[in-house]
């Protein structure tokens, strides 16, 4: 398993450096059409009294979607135990064209600041979305490639580290009029630290 931080030459790793970073991976997918806040990515569970200050956990995903022929707007979260928190993005409705078919990635990390039963946070999102049927020429919806990314600007409060949570990876849309879909095709979650 990789380790998260340098190795020098010779060093012995001990058990207690190898289990200070996990991850897996699936490719079940998931597609949200809503116009509320529904997981895209896998829901991973942060055990019980797993969370550490210094530590953080990452999720990863991508996949791709169509915009609905009556555009909408796309909004991001970081989603733990079944609430969006933190910085949320959003996609204007005007970025894609209508009935564009577009591929997304994205990345999220929740970061416990203390632990406990009223532990505080700090989360990032940061990803991509790009229409997907022509070449890439910012400026014009039908080619645009649109990079999105934030932290929260205040801790977060709340999170109760010592029962199990659960993290992922969350989307909605402004409307479900004209149909508009997001796919989630594989996602990895990470513990680092």
């Amino acid at each position: 398993m990789p380790i998260a931080f340098p190795v020098a030459a010779g060093q012995r790793i001990t058990p207690a450096e190898q289990n200070h970073m996990y991850a897996i991976a699936d490719t079940a997918v998931t597609t949200v059409t809503a116009a509320t806040a529904s997981n895209l990515s896998t829901v991973y569970v942060i055990a019980a009294n797993d969370m550490a200050v210094n530590i953080a956990y990452r999720i990863s995903c991508g996949g791709d979607g169509t915009q609905g022929s009556t555009r909408q707007n796309l909004q991001f979260n970081v989603g733990i135990a079944g609430a969006s928190v933190g910085f949320s993005v959003v996609i204007d409705s005007t970025a894609l064209a209508i009935s564009a078919l577009f591929r997304w990635e994205a990345e999220i990390m929740l970061i416990p600041v203390t632990i406990g039963a009223a532990g505080t946070y700090n989360t990032r999102i940061r990803g991509c979305v790009t229409n997907s049927a022509n070449n890439i020429i910012p400026g014009t919806a039908a080619n645009n490639t649109i990079p999105f990314g934030g932290h929260n600007l205040a801790t977060g409060t709340g999170l109760e580290t010592t029962v199990a949570q659960n993290f992922a990876f969350r989307c909605q849309w402004g409307s479900v009029t004209g149909g508009p879909t997001i796919t989630n095709r594989s996602t990895v979650f990470e513990r680092l630290g």
